[in-house]
């Protein structure tokens, strides 16, 4: 049996466990902190034996277990920028892995026109793979630049200042 078979499970969801630093994560949902599993062979379908944090391997069981599917990820922003002309539109590009359920190409380039009130947007183009994406994100955002849109930096508000106010006092009921 190769370590790959074996797996460590949520009591409640039945998912694989991740660890970040030191402790054990279930990837929910809820993402939650786990104390306490069991020890699942997957090739098999049976829990080998359930632990804890503080006393390791508590209790072996041989019970039937199915182990759930993580949750399918979300589309996840590569690289972006923000662009404005002189009336005051906003252009935002960016390249976005997209997950398989919505079929093509994963890697997109789209883009979203703002002018306060109202947005639109859309996809320039697709990609199958990763450098060709950045590298068709960088063609766009070139071809947006000649035709005269500025790039701006994300976030040009500078750091927020925090302005403290006395506390009012509470007032007295009426009696």
């Amino acid at each position: 049996m190769s370590d790959g078979d074996v797996v460590r499970v949520c009591h409640r969801h039945n998912q694989v466990l991740g660890e970040r630093g030191l402790r054990l994560v279930c990837p929910g949902p809820p993402l939650h902190r786990v104390t306490s599993w069991r020890v699942v062979n997957r090739a098999k379908g049976r829990t080998l034996y359930e632990a804890t944090e503080e006393k390791g391997a508590t209790k072996v069981t041989n019970e039937k277990t199915t182990v759930a599917k993580a949750p399918e990820p979300k589309s996840e922003t590569l690289e972006r920028a923000k662009l404005k002309d002189g009336t005051g539109l906003t252009l935002w590009l960016r390249v976005a892995r997209e997950p398989k359920r919505y079929g093509g190409d994963p890697f997109r380039i789209k883009w979203a026109q703002l002018d306060g009130k109202k947005s639109v947007g859309g996809v320039a183009k697709t990609c199958a793979e990763e450098p060709a994406a950045r590298a068709a994100f960088k063609a766009a955002l070139k071809t947006a630049i000649d035709q005269g849109w500025k790039q701006v930096e994300i976030g040009t508000g500078g750091p927020r200042r925090l302005e403290l106010r006395p506390i009012p006092a509470p007032k007295k009921r009426a009696s």
